[in-house]
This record gives structure tokens, sequence and C-alpha cells, in this order.
């Protein structure tokens, strides 16, 4: 739960205190004409997207904790002592921990905790979250939001999902750039829930 805590001060406390100081920094009128004619230099964050960016890296790294903290709680259900005892675990390919989404093979973090531990990660009441959480990350990490056809496929795959992707959005991706940020206005609500799933562990 520490490394989650890391990442709510970054959202929670922070970023709000970054906020603050680009603010309270002006531009002269000189200046204006290189940036996009903004006034402070957070207009200009918002304008040339940093902001988004900047959440983007929150998200991210909150799935990754996600990962580190499903990877550690296997270990220590398992009695494992090291990562080393982790590696000799045959079951455990790499990459295993961040796999949460429907899958028709059995390589999934779910097949590992149900085989192994015999736990069903889906009886979780965060579990989907979990998933979407994980989704986006991958999509922020890898294609920096911008949607695509294998983005859009494992979006189907889950039964629920927050924020449904208009029709429109889910056509024009395929023709032009379309960013998908609308899941970064979720980010404190994304910390609590992955913050109430591991303490709904067993």
């Amino acid at each position: 739960m520490g490394s989650i805590n890391v990442v709510a001060e970054t959202h929670f406390f922070l970023k709000p205190k970054l906020i603050l100081s680009l603010k309270g920094t002006s531009i002269t009128e000189q200046g204006k004409k290189y940036v996009l004619g903004c006034s402070n230099c957070f207009e200009y964050w918002e304008k040339s997207r940093g902001e988004r960016f900047f959440d983007m890296g929150t998200l991210i790294r909150l799935g990754t904790e996600i990962e580190k903290g499903l990877k550690y709680y296997y270990m220590e259900k398992m009695g494992y002592k090291n990562l080393q005892d982790l590696k000799n675990d045959r079951r455990c390919k790499r990459g295993i921990f961040q796999r949460v989404h429907p899958s028709t093979s059995r390589n999934t973090v779910v097949d590992l905790f149900m085989d192994q531990l015999e736990y069903d990660l889906n009886s979780n009441s965060k579990f989907r979250k979990i998933q979407q959480i994980m989704l986006y990350r991958n999509l922020y990490a890898h294609n920096s939001g911008l949607l695509d056809d294998e983005f859009l496929a494992r979006y189907k795959e889950l039964p629920s999902i927050d924020l449904p992707l208009p029709p429109e959005t889910q056509k024009s991706c395929r023709y032009e750039d379309t960013y998908y940020f609308e899941p970064l206005e979720a980010i404190g609500d994304y910390i609590e829930d992955t913050r109430c799933f591991f303490k709904e562990l067993p």
C-alpha cells in the first residue's frame, strides 16, 4: 500500500502544488508569441497537453504498482523469500502479473491465482476497475493515448467499463490520430479503487 500512497501523493498533493506554481508564473508580452498567446505557464501547460501527459505518467505508475502489488502478494502467499524463488516458479512467465484481461489462453494472473492460491480475482468487487486501469495503462505506456485497433479489441473484451467510447470515436481513430484522454479525469477514483482492491484480498 505504501507505493500506492506515493501515487496518491503525486496526484492529490504534488500536482495541485505544481498547478499553483505554474499559474503564478506570468509570461511576458514578448513571450506570448511563442506559447500560443498564453498569459501564464499553466495556460500553456494545458493548451500544449502537458497536463494530460503528466496525468498519463501518474496512471502508468498506478498500473505498475498494481502489477508489483499482485506479484508480492503472490510471493507472500507462496512463501517465497526473494525474487529468485519467483523466477524458479515455472508458472510465472514474464509479465504475467500485468495480464489481468479475459483471454483464451491460460496464462493470466487470474489463472495463476486460481490454480495456485485457489482465489478467484473475479470475485473481488474492484477487479473490474483493475482491468480498466491496466487497459488504460497499456494504452498510455505503449501508444501515448492514441487509439488503435488493438486497444479497441481489448476494450470490447471487458464486460463492463466506466467510460464507453462513442461509435464515431471508434470509427474515426482508423483514419486519423485520436487521443483517448477521458480516463485521466478519473485517476483519483482509480487510486481509491486500487486501495480497496488490495484491502479486499484474503
